[in-house]
């Protein structure tokens, strides 16, 4: 009776004891959340842009992750389409999310300091979104959520984090946005700092955790808190 007591004790304190370890990483993984971005103001079929990813990177192993991408804002709702390069437990992975579906796969080929170039194209009817990696197809054309009307949305260029205020990395750049004017994919209208403006995105209401050279083209570094 003593042994099954004290075993029954044992069991309960290692429960506590996960739970408390598994709430600590959680809230360690989420408390800065912050994102910053450049949209344009009109609609088009697609976009693509250069990232030159920072030549020093930190993201500590914890479910952390910063990322660098671009994406297209519907024309009614909040189910945007994003795509392009993130950071997370020491891997560089390249992902694509519509709300509707999603992917991420890692990529041994990026490295720190690389220049890449990133495509988002819309389905003539917005109801499809395909992600291109240095002019090559990645994984498959993902079904959308948002209203795309016409096959069109809003282009953006965005930078991102989701950490515990410790991640920081050196410059990165977004850079030589395109964006495509007809929906054979067929031509594209260089991007100006005249056609859309800065914003931020942060759920959480984090501090800003970025030094901004530049919002278009996008430059920043990312400093931990």
């Amino acid at each position: 009776m003593k042994k099954s007591i004290k075993n029954c004790f044992a069991l309960m304190f290692c429960l506590a004891f996960t739970f408390v370890a598994y709430a600590s990483n959680a809230n360690a993984a989420t408390n800065r959340h912050y994102c910053i971005k450049y949209t344009c103001s009109s609609t088009y079929y697609g976009v693509t842009a250069d990232v030159t990813l920072p030549s020093s990177i930190y993201v500590p192993n914890n479910g952390n992750y910063t990322d660098w991408y671009i994406g297209m804002d519907p024309t009614s709702g909040s189910y945007a389409v994003e795509g392009g390069i993130s950071y997370k437990a020491g891997t560089f992975r390249v992902f694509l999310n519509t709300a509707a579906d999603s992917f991420s796969v890692p990529y041994s080929s990026i490295k720190t300091g690389q220049k890449v170039n990133l495509k988002i194209r819309l389905s003539s009817d917005g109801k499809s979104a395909t992600l291109y990696l240095n002019g090559t197809q990645v994984e498959r054309a993902l079904s959308t959520k948002g209203t795309f009307q016409n096959g069109k949305g809003y282009p953006k260029i965005v930078m991102g984090v989701e950490d515990n205020g410790t991640s920081y990395h050196s410059t990165a750049t977004i850079n030589n946005v395109k964006v495509c004017a007809n929906s054979a994919g067929s031509s594209y209208t260089n991007m100006t700092s005249s056609m859309g403006k800065a914003g931020i995105y942060t759920p959480n209401g984090s501090s800003n955790p970025y030094s901004k050279t530049s919002s278009f083209p996008l430059t920043a570094t990312l400093n931990k808190q």
